[in-house]
């Protein structure tokens, strides 16, 4: 089945049978933003997948026909500026994107629409680069409130097409949209379900009627993705942040855990730095890649144990460092509240002039999604150490609310104030970095950063007046 025109169409051989006739250009049953390339004799990808081995087929239809217009003017345009206007749903909007779920049954080429209403104005999610969780008769998705603060797992039966809500989270003031996801495993008898309900985030098991059996960590450290899962053995590997002792915590590593979550988290992946893996075709083996923005990359061979089985050659930049680079430095500050450790990067000139001072500049990025602070080896990450060679300290620090590894506290605080929050420790910081380099002025300070830093430039003109 696939979108022609706006409407669904079944193709069996050389044979097509059109399946609907009231699609319309922002009421398609083609993906969204393919509208205007659809003509009757052009096909276009559909929302939804083949549930298992049935003749049945999951289907998403997003309705953004009482969605909003937002026009943006393209300065690049050649050989004049140019308006682009497209659908864009804003925060208070009564008008927002709509989503209709069906069967579409390719034997009797009937579509049944699926009664799975729960919020107003709710969100339903499927996988964008997987595929759509499915046995031979369930299929599986999200719905999420539109405040972002309740995940419904929802289990279709493709038979009757009845809805059961599986599990159903509650995560004030919102989910962890970078971190969040789950696998159906087993025919649908395990489901492994991503959550921060204790503050940092874990993978817990369940069955398949949703019903929680146990954490696969204990330890208090946040889980990131699960990148292998071995059913037979019931182990995953997976990500961490933070559980290495006096190690930076936005550093990656990878551990593996159980899934019964009797036995701690095993470190795979030694070294202090942030890690990579790349594993070998039969699994057995791992190349661990890892580096800091103050030491190059490092590689070695290690298998599914953690033990290392061979050193690989190492990164050699001792030619940079006889032309006078050197690394930038990687460094621990405090917070605004002065208990709250706040890691960064800062960046000096390679020749510092004795008795000059030198300007600070800030780079920033707010969050909440990421912090953009580089944690692998970049030579000139951001441009930040050319900026620095034009006479300035650079900073570039994950203040609270910026990114989501290190806990729902630090995820979340800069909810309900997305334009100011970062601007008291980004202040803290300065300061401290004024103390630290002798040579820093923090009487002459910039702060440039994407989007949100923006708006920290004009708090900052605003709030402080030694800023400028």
């Amino acid at each position: 089945m696939s979108a022609r025109g706006h409407d669904l169409w079944l193709y069996k051989g050389q044979d097509s049978i059109r399946l609907t006739h009231d699609g319309e250009r922002y009421f398609s049953y083609a993906t969204s933003g393919r509208w205007d390339e659809l003509s009757q004799d052009k096909k276009g990808g559909a929302i939804g997948q083949w549930v298992g081995k049935s003749h049945k087929r999951l289907m998403v239809r997003e309705d953004w026909r009482s969605v909003g217009t937002l026009t943006i003017v393209n300065s690049l345009a050649e050989p004049r500026p140019t308006a682009e206007t497209y659908k864009f749903a804003m925060p208070g909007d009564t008008g927002v994107v709509k989503y209709n779920v069906l069967i579409a049954d390719a034997d009797s080429g009937k579509i049944r629409k699926i009664d799975i209403e729960r919020f107003e104005d709710q969100i339903i999610k499927i996988p964008l680069l997987r595929r759509v969780p499915c046995t031979d008769r369930y299929a599986y998705l999200l719905r999420i409130s539109r405040t972002c603060d309740t995940l419904d797992l929802c289990r279709i039966d493709v038979t009757d097409c009845s809805v059961k809500t599986l599990i159903s989270e509650v995560c004030k003031p919102h989910y962890n949209e970078q971190l969040f996801s789950y696998h159906i495993l087993n025919d649908g008898k395990d489901i492994l379900w991503w959550s921060d309900r204790t503050g940092k985030g874990r993978w817990y098991l369940y069955d398949g009627e949703g019903n929680l059996k146990n954490s696969l960590t204990q330890e208090d450290f946040v889980s990131g993705e699960i990148v292998r899962i071995d059913t037979l053995e019931r182990k995953v590997i997976l990500a961490g942040y933070g559980k290495e002792e006096g190690i930076n915590p936005h550093y990656r590593f990878f551990y593996e855990a159980r899934f019964d979550g009797k036995s701690p988290a095993k470190l795979l992946t030694p070294g202090n730095g942030h890690h990579s893996i790349k594993f070998s075709p039969d699994g057995k083996y791992m190349e661990n890649t890892w580096s800091r923005m103050d030491m190059s990359v490092r590689r070695q061979i290690v298998d599914r144990k953690g033990k290392v089985k061979c050193q690989l050659p190492s990164a050699d930049e001792s030619a940079l460092i006889e032309k006078g680079w050197r690394y930038p430095e990687v460094i621990s500050l405090k917070a605004a509240d002065g208990k709250t450790d706040l890691w960064g990067v800062v960046y000096t000139p390679l020749n510092i002039e004795e008795g000059r001072k030198y300007p600070i500049i800030s780079s920033v990025y707010p969050g909440p999604q990421d912090d953009q602070v580089p944690q692998s080896f970049y030579f000139d990450e951001n441009d930040n150490q050319s900026l620095a060679q034009r006479g300035f300290v650079v900073i570039n620090f994950a203040y609270r609310g910026s990114g989501p590894y290190r806990g729902k506290d630090f995820h979340c605080y800069g909810y309900g104030n997305l334009r100011d929050y970062p601007l008291d420790d980004d202040y803290a910081v300065i300061r401290q970095i004024a103390e630290k380099y002798p040579f820093a002025d923090s009487t002459r300070v910039g702060i440039y950063g994407h989007s949100g830093g923006g708006f920290m430039t004009v708090a900052a003109m605003l709030g402080k007046p030694d800023f400028y």
